[in-house]
């Protein structure tokens, strides 16, 4: 950017010193010089010196009578007044200014400070201009500069060469009708369809003056000290070129306020400390995540124990389901099975009564009585068979109720054992809030809350079903106390029967004591109907328990399904978040020592190329543009002026 911005100021300034007329100095409106000194140099095509003319311009700015020069020049003239000048002791020199500016000229003989090389070449191959005058082809033209203005100064406590930094813009103007594809190294084509004006800018001396060859900024830099033009021609022929040379070219730039290293310090002092706090950031960041490793290996080891102990919660819910939809058959034929019961009883009961009602009005023949004992022998197995197969269905609904019982204890310790882990989760998240994405945070809240609401359900469902399988055991219990009445009842009526039976076989005339046996049958039977209703009331409930007891394990079953489902999605999920987290650390780990890294081959060179190159490259750059300001004329001036000067070189023209 820099380089873009000399070459269009220095071609600004080039055009304007072969615009303006060869005795006014340019700019002269705006300098602040007391002597303004243009030096103009004649020389052959290959640059060789020839003439040298000095033509300087002495400012009145307080319209004195005279004004006080020195000057090394001969035959001085003056080129724009009658004015006159006396001369003193060592190239001291009075002119008579009469309150005027005095414009004049003389010629010196002393070396240049710089000069040039022009070389030409036809196809590849260097001759001389006079012989390439009239040809045609690829012509190369080289303008070499060469500084010889240079002191010696202490840098650093080091003696060190700097040249006075003369910038040097040289002009061609080429006919289109003799040039074409135009190009220039280190310069500029302006085409206008009628001619190509070129204009190159070099610096010669100033790379040396600041050590660039010698430092690691130095690379990045390419200050010319050469021009190149290159043409296909037809017929050569080209007219003179012009060449400025300047020393104050840098200063005009501000370039004498780059010495300044303050700012350019402190920011890299907070640089380097921000440096060293990302370092130990990143340093932090994986012991972070190496507690995050750690902690997400016991997380996954738990997701894990939830997978499996929701799979057996899962595995027991249907084993409960089987067993219940078992218990809710043998309750239902056990309802069935015994509904008949109370009538039977009922009707037992009417007969005995009936029979005694009989004896005691008249006493049964034969015929009657051996119905009678036939009756009341098949009343007996009946009830008797009934009765035993109540006692074998009520032994094995017990024997469901405890074996439900034991399987929703069981169910119960798996839902508080993944309640338990999903508490552990939350637990996770809090200890390892920092470490976490929001996602990730996000996804296991949800993920924690859901586990512990299914966990919440299922110990619900199991303490139903706990507290369900109880009530079919008291149910269970309280009809085997019921048929155990029952059947007291009926050995009681059985006994009775047997009496009867035997009054009837033995003799007619016991009607008495029949009699006695009937009211004691009656009793019994009468008892007999009441415990049948009461053991078939406590079957009803215990059928209805039991298919209250299997809709509740299928609903607990879906839910176990469900929840063993989601506890396998989170054991996959924690898997992946595993693998992740591991990611994670190998770029935490890459990113710190990228950091370590960065901080020693970069930001410390960096700081230490400041410190040492850039600091030295400023120091010369003072240095140099002290002796481009000390540099004010070629030849002599007044003590205590100020004095600029130019150089303006001009080779032959090339013509048939």
């Amino acid at each position: 950017m820099r380089k873009r911005r000399l070459s269009k100021a220095l071609a600004m300034f080039l055009a304007a010193a072969l615009t303006i007329p060869a005795a006014v100095p340019v700019a002269a409106s705006e300098s602040t010089a007391d002597k303004e000194e243009t030096v103009y140099v004649k020389t052959d095509a290959n640059g060789e010196e020839k003439t040298v003319i000095v033509s300087d311009w002495l400012k009145n700015f307080s319209g004195e009578a005279k004004i006080k020069d020195a000057t090394d020049l001969t035959d001085v003239e003056n080129v724009k007044g009658n004015e006159t000048y006396k001369r003193g002791k060592k190239d001291s020199i009075t002119w008579n200014a009469n309150g005027k500016d005095i414009y004049y000229q003389g010629t010196s003989d002393k070396n240049l400070p710089v000069s040039m090389k022009v070389t030409y070449y036809l196809d590849g191959k260097e001759i001389s201009p006079k012989k390439l005058v009239g040809k045609s082809g690829k012509v190369k033209i080289r303008y070499e500069y060469e500084n010889h203005s240079a002191v010696t100064k202490t840098i650093n406590g080091k003696q060190t060469t700097v040249y006075t930094p003369f910038t040097m813009i040289t002009a061609a103007i080429l006919n289109t009708d003799n040039f074409s594809n135009v190009k220039a190294t280190n310069g500029k084509v302006i085409s206008d369809g009628n001619k190509h004006i070129v204009i190159g800018v070099a610096m010669p001396g100033l790379a040396d003056s600041l050590n660039l060859k010698n430092t690691s900024i130095g690379s990045n830099f390419d200050i010319p000290e050469d021009f190149e033009i290159t043409a296909d021609v037809e017929d050569f022929q080209m007219t003179v070129t012009a060449t400025v040379a300047n020393s104050d070219t840098l200063s005009e730039f501000g370039l004498d306020d780059a010495g300044d290293l303050s700012e350019l310090t402190d920011s890299l002092k907070d640089l380097e400390n921000a440096t060293d706090k990302l370092c130990d950031g990143s340093g932090d960041l994986v012991k972070g995540i190496e507690k995050l490793v750690t902690a997400s290996g016991k997380l996954k080891s738990g997701t894990k124990q939830i997978a499996v102990s929701s799979k057996q919660l899962a595995t027991g819910l249907d084993k409960l389901v089987n067993g219940s939809t078992t218990l809710k058959n043998g309750t239902s034929q056990l309802a069935k099975g015994t509904s008949a019961l109370p009538s039977s009883t009922e009707k037992l009961d009417n007969g005995v009564r009936q029979i005694l009602k009989e004896l005691q009005n008249s006493t049964p023949s034969e015929s009657d009585q051996a119905k009678l004992q036939s009756n009341l022998q098949s009343a007996q197995t009946g009830i008797t068979k009934e009765l035993m197969n109540i006692k074998t269905q009520t032994e094995s609904v017990g024997v469901s109720a405890k074996t439900l019982g034991a399987l929703a204890e069981s169910i119960g310790v798996s839902a508080a054992d993944v309640g338990n882990q999903a508490g552990a989760i939350g637990e996770f998240i809090k200890n390892n809030y920092s470490s976490l994405t929001d996602e990730q945070k996000a996804q296991l809240t949800t993920i924690a809350g859901s586990l512990k609401t299914d966990a919440e359900n299922l110990g619900g469902y199991a303490q139903s079903v706990g507290g369900q399988a109880k009530n079919l055991g008291t149910y269970a219990g309280s009809i085997g106390t019921s048929l155990q009445e029952t059947q007291t009842d009926l050995q009681i009526v059985s006994g009775c029967l047997t009496q009867i039976q035997n009054l009837l076989t033995k003799t007619k005339t016991s009607t008495a004591q029949l009699e006695a046996a009937l009211k004691q049958i009656a009793e019994g039977t009468g008892q007999l109907k009441t415990s049948s209703k009461t053991l078939a009331s406590s079957i009803k409930k215990l059928d209805e328990g039991a298919k209250t007891l299997n809709s509740g394990t299928k609903t607990a079953a879906n839910g176990a399904k469900k929840l063993s489902k989601g506890a396998k999605t989170l054991d996959n999920g924690m898997g992946q978040m595993t693998t992740g987290i591991a990611t994670l650390k190998n770029g935490a780990v890459t990113l710190n020592k990228g950091m370590l890294t960065f901080r020693k081959d970069g930001i410390e060179k960096l700081v230490n190329t400041i410190n040492d190159d850039a600091k030295d490259i400023l120091d010369r750059v003072d240095a140099v543009m002290d002796e481009g300001e000390n540099y004010q004329t070629f030849t002599k001036k007044a003590s205590g002026t100020k004095g600029s000067v130019k150089f303006i070189i001009e080779t032959e023209e090339l013509e048939k």
